[in-house]
């Protein structure tokens, strides 16, 4: 469509079908979908695995929930802290207990996907363990940065009497 003045003017939005045979078949291949991407989940190919566990918090489902916490213990962090992340955009409170256990991973990126799928759950149960996560010493916290991007932050913010960092 064009404006006044022959600019772009608004699109306009196509309504979502009110026709009951429509929304039926739209939540068939929905729930299809899940069901794909619940058996890539158990898939050898580890890009299938971080794909699905990604592409089930974008199809909230309770089906998912299951596989989805099995997938907190992939051996590869990339589907684990992805995992962890849909389990919070999907909201089922199933999720919290293995999400705080994740909390206690070694692995750096699962213990982050899981501290956010427990803030997206907002559960009071997740409280008291998000806690200790968010006192960490400042030399581990630097330690993270470092490992996450290569560069060291100490004295990240503050400049040198010369102005350099």
């Amino acid at each position: 469509m064009m404006g006044d003045a022959g600019e772009p003017g608004p699109v306009p939005v196509q309504e979502a079908p009110q026709d009951p045979e429509e929304l039926a078949a739209r939540e068939e291949r929905r729930r299809w979908r899940v069901q794909e991407y619940i058996k890539l989940l158990k898939s050898d190919r580890l890009t299938y695995r971080w794909k699905a566990a990604e592409a089930l918090g974008a199809e909230p489902d309770p089906d998912a929930v299951e596989p989805l916490i099995a997938a907190l213990k992939d051996q590869y962090v990339d589907v684990s802290w992805l995992a962890a992340k849909s389990l919070g955009m999907i909201g089922d409170p199933r999720a919290v207990g293995p999400l705080i256990e994740a909390l206690r991973s070694d692995e750096k990126w699962l213990r982050i996907g899981a501290a956010w799928g427990l803030g997206r759950l907002r559960d009071a149960r997740a409280v008291e363990p998000l806690i200790p996560a968010s006192l960490r010493s400042k030399e581990r916290r630097q330690e993270d940065c470092r490992s996450c991007t290569g560069r060291d932050w100490r004295g990240h913010g503050r400049t040198s009497a010369d102005g350099s960092p």
